[in-house]
């Protein structure tokens, strides 16, 4: 979107998915200026700056960004549309979610150049559809879009976003645990409590069960499996600093009428 914005001469926002800027603020990603530090050793006060607001939303919100707008999740769903795959749950590994990350952190120290910059999916993305548009190119580290969501997507049915993205991880380190999170009410759940069979859990788009009570880090709250249990008892909602919310979907995703507790 940003750069045929700038071919139509738009131009209060420029950049990409590393560094962003709109009129004259500025967003940096978090993972970006981090490997920035590891290769100077030196803090750079204008990607500081940068950090401000990516840095709260997360901080608030978790990792939000890759629910709503990074652009590997909306291609990483698309293909799964066309790609069901089987309906496997996947438990949460919270221990080795945050050992990937620390183990992406060490090699960008020790590799001595800009080795997140090829696996951060968001920003290769952008660069992508920049060649395209300015230079009527591509790179080809783009491969790697390629092939990392046709293995994604097709065959380990989206282990990046649930475990091995280092943007979605970095975010997710700032998460305040009283912030954005699903809070689940077994007491109000009337659905079934057959993980594989489970409306809400079938609704996950990474394959994790929404009813676990360790859903992070890998959890995205994209609310998804909210708006499905809005026809299911209404046991799982938003929760941000203790007040709680439902997500009443915009359209009838089953014909059935909404189950009532008091008809059980």
């Amino acid at each position: 979107m940003i750069p045929i914005l700038n071919v139509l001469k738009i131009t209060f926002v420029t950049g990409n998915y590393y560094s962003l800027r709109i009129w004259k603020i500025e967003f940096v990603d978090p993972l970006f200026a981090l490997q920035d530090f590891l290769l100077t050793l030196s803090l750079n006060r204008t990607l500081l700056l940068g950090l401000i607001i990516p840095v709260g939303i997360a901080f608030f919100a978790g990792k939000i960004f890759c629910s709503f707008i990074c652009p590997y999740n909306l291609l990483a769903e698309w293909l799964r549309k066309i790609f069901p795959g089987k309906g496997r749950v996947y438990p949460v590994h919270s221990r080795r979610y945050w050992g990937i990350l620390v183990g992406w952190l060490i090699l960008a120290a020790l590799a001595g150049f800009p080795i997140l910059y090829f696996v951060s999916m968001p920003g290769q993305i952008g660069v992508f559809f920049s060649d395209l548009i300015f230079l009527k190119m591509v790179g080809t580290e783009s491969l790697i879009i390629v092939v990392l969501l046709a293995l994604d997507v097709v065959v380990f049915n989206r282990i990046w976003c649930r475990e091995l993205c280092p943007v979605g991880a970095l975010l997710q380190r700032f998460h305040y645990k009283k912030g954005l999170i699903v809070s689940y009410s077994e007491m109000d759940c009337v659905c079934s409590m057959n993980e594989t069979e489970s409306p809400c859990v079938m609704r996950c788009p990474i394959h994790i069960n929404p009813k676990s009570n360790k859903i992070y880090p890998s959890c995205f709250n994209c609310g998804e499996c909210v708006k499905e249990c809005y026809f299911y008892g209404e046991a799982l909602k938003m929760n941000f600093m203790n007040l709680t919310a439902n997500l009443t979907p915009r359209y009838q995703l089953r014909k059935e009428e909404p189950i009532k507790k008091e008809e059980m």
